[in-house]
């Protein structure tokens, strides 16, 4: 049952209001009631606004509403439930009757003429089966009575004696929201991944056939597309990637009478995954395999994708007698150069011969 019940302000702790207790009551609640102020002075703006704090026998319950604390102290058998209902009850009379008035008054116990209502209140409240039945018939009570698991559950003997604050309890609180939160998120995410892996290959075919349907790219005299038939990203995926080091990068700020970034800061290791990309872009350029004419009409540059070889070009009987004997005045053209090569280093495929002219990239 409801033992007894104080109403304070919340930002300073003044007493409003409180229940007329009999001897008998003020003298076995004593020890609790002293314990209420010590969790009043506790209470701050970011404290849970609904708890239950655990203390022997009893239970406080508290509610914190509009800047007012309603704590009531009950028997540990006494239903929470039925506790925050009387609780509630309370809040809103007191809101109805003296909200205005909260912040302005200066001396304790400015309400005391509120007893009148919570004696009322709390007799609706002392039995169980009363109190479920005047429930029941209350329609004011019938939306706003909040679940159990929603009221946040202490031991005094924490709250009090090993440091722990009701700060410490929303924070608890809000920790457990937050992580729902983000349980809620990777559920969503491997949602998402399930219907992407069911759906995606539907997907790649409609775009496989879409494509092929498509309208085609005109090309010029010389043989190259009129439009741009590959993304950097094709592009980038078809060289494997470099591998720059910091000195590589030091050397061509020196050379270019730049002053390099400090290493292992985020500004050279950006500066540095910039330059790698770039170079791998040039690189798969150079080797993206271009069509040119056969027309009699117009002269053959000999396109090796991006690498125009010119006089001699290279010398395929060098490349370890992999291949066999061809016109030296037509190099093999674009990927097919890279079949030549016996190795590659540090990403970059490399073409063995001693009698490379020149290469001029276009």
């Amino acid at each position: 049952m409801v033992r007894s019940t104080t109403i304070v302000r919340a930002s300073d702790a003044l007493p409003l209001a409180a229940s007329v207790d009999d001897d008998q009551t003020e003298q076995t609640l004593q020890e609790y009631k002293q314990q209420s102020k010590l969790i009043f002075r506790r209470i701050t703006p970011n404290s849970e606004p609904r708890c239950s704090i655990e203390s022997g026998p009893y239970i406080l319950h508290y509610l914190i509403s509009d800047n007012v604390v309603y704590l009531t102290i009950a028997e540990k058998s006494y239903p929470r439930k039925l506790a925050f209902s009387y609780l509630d009850e309370l809040s809103k009379e007191f809101a109805q009757s003296y909200g205005a008035k909260v912040d302005s008054v200066r001396k304790p116990y400015a309400f005391v003429g509120f007893d009148t209502f919570m004696s009322k209140t709390a007799r609706l409240y002392q039995d169980t089966r009363t109190a479920d039945a005047a429930e029941s018939g209350l329609d004011k009570l019938n939306g706003e009575l909040q679940d159990v698991t929603r009221i946040m559950t202490k031991n005094m003997e924490e709250l009090l004696w090993r440091g722990d604050s009701l700060d410490r309890m929303s924070h608890l609180s809000t920790s457990l929201r937050s992580e729902s939160e983000k349980y809620r998120k990777a559920s969503q995410k491997l949602n998402f991944d399930a219907m992407m892996r069911q759906y995606a290959p539907l997907a790649a075919v409609f775009l496989i056939v879409s494509n092929k349907n498509g309208k085609t790219f005109d090309n010029d005299e010389l043989g190259l597309p009129k439009a741009p038939t590959w993304s950097v990203h094709e592009l980038l995926n078809s060289y494997p990637p470099i591998e720059l080091s910091d000195e590589t990068l030091t050397r061509l700020h020196t050379t270019a009478a730049l002053f390099p970034p400090e290493k292992d800061s985020s500004e050279f290791k950006e500066l540095k995954n910039q330059m790698e990309d770039l170079i791998r872009l040039v690189e798969a350029v150079r080797v993206a395999p271009l069509p040119f004419t056969d027309s009699p009409d117009v002269q053959k540059p000999h396109l090796d994708g991006r690498i125009w070889p010119e006089e001699r070009g290279l010398n395929l009987h060098e490349f370890n007698n992999k291949v066999e004997e061809q016109d030296n005045t037509c190099p093999p053209e674009g990927r097919k150069l890279l079949e030549r090569a016996s190795r590659h280093t540090n990403g970059f495929y490399l073409v063995d011969s001693s009698q490379v002219k020149k290469i001029k990239f276009i």
